[in-house]
């Protein structure tokens, strides 16, 4: 990861630059050789192709992974994963079946 006024300069430069922007919900891994290769998917339909060196595709694990805690810690409460979503409406709708069928007997 590129730190300090250098990453600054180059995220700025990004951002002013004609280059494609996605809005991404979603991804499709697969390993190929020594890369992992990332389909990025905006609702259901893929957008663009990351071919990440395992070495960078850690990089970006762990860059990620300290913005979302810093984000969680900014909060109060940390970023729910997916399968921490799924899991929770999965206990909704365990809890609400069992109260439906509570008040019905």
């Amino acid at each position: 990861m590129v730190t300090g006024p250098d990453a600054q300069a180059l995220l700025h430069a990004a951002l002013m630059s004609p280059i494609p922007r996605f809005h991404v919900n979603g991804t499709v891994m697969a390993l190929a050789g020594g890369d992992l290769i990332v389909a990025l998917i905006s609702n259901g339909n893929p957008v663009a192709i990351l071919n990440l060196p395992f070495m960078t595709a850690r990089g970006l694990v762990d860059d990620l992974q300290t913005a979302l805690a810093d984000i969680g810690r900014a909060l109060g409460s940390p970023i729910p994963s997916p399968k921490d979503l799924a899991d929770g409406m999965a206990r909704v709708r365990q809890e609400g079946a069992a109260s439906t069928s509570a008040s019905s007997q």
